[in-house]
């Protein structure tokens, strides 16, 4: 029988572990009189994910050849960790015949497949957690997770006969520039200066390379950045992120945890900043921060809108570094039945249709669809981009009317507090319950005034366009369907027209022999407006 063996270890650790699976199941093949076609093998690659393993992906290919009729291995766990990964390749190698064949369970089958598969996956996550907890205790001893920091070197000290990981001891050299950082700012020089200074003097930074102004500030979201570097005053901040693999591609998402989750740890003889200079450069990053008074104005509930906000594009930045499996099509998503408001969907290969059975919108051919909206398009005239201009002078006029509201609601609490101290004596006026109702008077004054002035930088944004610049976005539109035209597969120019529709209601018409196809598009007039109107500004 002719036979294929696989062999898989997780780290570099094990460097000897895949030659031994190897020769082990050598040994097996020989006892039952196996002829080995092929040997497949993946090193220092988790058993979470079959995606990006070669190794199993040449194996796959070989039995889809045909080159062996049986797959040996130690263990099934080497095949997979994964209960999903492992199912789906046992299903593929059922249908082609092929046994499975470990060292540890015999031959597989199904029962295999789920109770072994099930207690493959539980242990990557309680390995996981394992793992977690290692790290904590870790710190815990004094250790610090995660790679090379600036100002720390790695200190190796040996403890009964081993080394410790995870230790670091100051750099003295570069703990002067992170002081000098920190001394700098406390003076209120602005980043670019600080950096300028640094670049002056031809220090490196971290990477080696000239200092920029995000080296030193970071981000929010992560608390990154030498400025924001707890471990400077002697604290260690970890678990902030946490890192996924994606489903469908096996690469790692990272994900921020939420602020509670963070763990922080003092270290105190790592410390390079005073806790009363670290602190005073974090207060002085906020109110320097562009978006300190949204956030010291807003409300709690308009606060946890902007932090999804900011969840969702850091989400979107994320998926964005995943490649995408298929092309979009022009229509993706966009297409809507007339008759039942439904939307269309796909009922073969691209065919269109509603998801009414009994529609006549029903077999609708993509090539045809598409053929014509672009069509359609090339009749977009002045007259969509006024009805643009109609949206916006109705946006003005409802910020205009929320300014007078809010100009009321602010005279109103003016007159109040006004009142309120006419009545008051010296010795009342003092008092602590006053001063807080005060207080918060003159909070709410401060937030409905930062809604004023956000609402007048709205309008002052708004874009209402004049009749050369109507015109010359019509051109620049016509010009990039003509683009299209010429070369319909060129997928930037889809990517961009696909954002220039809200839906678009597409139909048989029923009173030609030459079964064409009516179209209604909705247009979302912002996105396609405001592509063409950046590069006018």
């Amino acid at each position: 029988m002719r036979v294929a063996i696989y062999a898989r270890h997780s780290t570099h650790m094990q460097e000897h572990s895949t030659s031994d699976q190897i020769d082990i199941c050598k040994k097996w093949c020989d006892n039952n009189n196996y002829f080995i076609t092929e040997i497949y093998s993946d090193e220092a690659v988790s058993g979470s994910s079959m995606i990006n393993r070669t190794g199993i992906n040449d194996l796959i290919d070989a039995a889809v050849a045909g080159e062996f009729e049986k797959l040996i291995c130690e263990d099934l766990s080497r095949l997979s960790r994964d209960q999903g990964d492992i199912a789906n390749f046992h299903k593929k190698l059922s249908f082609l015949d092929i046994k499975i064949e470990t060292l540890n369970e015999g031959l597989i089958n199904a029962l295999h497949i789920g109770l072994k598969g099930t207690m493959n996956a539980l242990f990557i996550s309680d390995l996981a957690k394992k793992s977690r907890r290692g790290v904590i205790a870790a710190v815990l001893k004094g250790a610090v997770p995660g790679g090379k920091l600036y100002a720390y070197d790695i200190d190796k000290v040996f403890r009964n006969g081993e080394i410790v990981t995870g230790l670091r001891k100051i750099n003295n050299e570069q703990a002067k520039i992170v002081k000098f950082i920190y001394d700098e700012y406390l003076k209120e020089k602005t980043l670019s200066e600080i950096a300028d200074s640094l670049n002056k003097k031809e220090i490196p930074s971290p990477k080696g390379k000239k200092w920029q102004s995000t080296v030193l500030i970071g981000t929010l979201a992560q608390q990154t950045g030498i400025l924001r570097q707890t471990l400077y005053k002697g604290v260690v901040t970890f678990n902030k992120v946490q890192y996924r693999k994606h489903p469908e591609t096996g690469k790692r998402v990272c994900l921020i945890n939420p602020k509670s989750d963070w763990i922080s740890v003092p270290i105190p003889e790592l410390a390079i900043i005073s806790e009363k200079d670290f602190n005073n450069v974090q207060q002085m990053i906020e109110e320097r921060s562009t978006l300190y008074k949204v956030r010291k104005l807003a409300s709690d509930e308009e606060k946890k809108q902007r932090a999804n906000e900011r969840t969702k594009k850091f989400l979107a930045k994320e998926r964005a570094k995943i490649p995408k499996k298929r092309e979009m099509y022009l229509v993706h998503s966009r297409l809507f039945c007339p008759i039942h408001g439904s939307r269309i969907t796909t009922l073969r290969h691209a065919v269109y249709g509603c998801k009414e059975k009994n529609c006549v919108n029903r077999n609708l051919h993509r090539k045809k669809i598409i053929y014509t909206v672009i069509m359609q398009m090339m009749n977009f005239d002045i007259d969509n981009l006024n009805e643009f201009n109609k949206q916006q002078e109705k946006i003005l006029i409802d910020r205009s009317k929320k300014i007078i509201a809010y100009k009321e609601e602010l005279s109103n609490k003016q007159q109040e507090i006004t009142a309120l101290l006419s009545k008051l004596t010296i010795k009342q006026s003092k008092g602590k319950e006053t001063i807080k109702f005060l207080d918060n008077m003159e909070f709410e004054c401060q937030r409905i005034n930062y809604k004023i002035k956000g609402l007048n930088l709205s309008k002052k944004k708004t874009i209402i366009l004049s009749k050369t610049e109507a015109n010359i976005i019509h051109k620049k539109l016509h010009r990039l369907l003509k683009t299209h035209i010429d070369n319909p597969d060129e997928q930037s120019n889809i990517d961009i027209m696909h954002k220039f529709f809200d839906k678009i209601f597409i139909a048989k018409n029923l009173d030609t022999k030459e079964k064409d196809y009516i179209v209604d598009i909705r247009y979302n007039l912002k996105n396609l407006v405001h592509y063409f109107y950046k590069d006018m500004v």
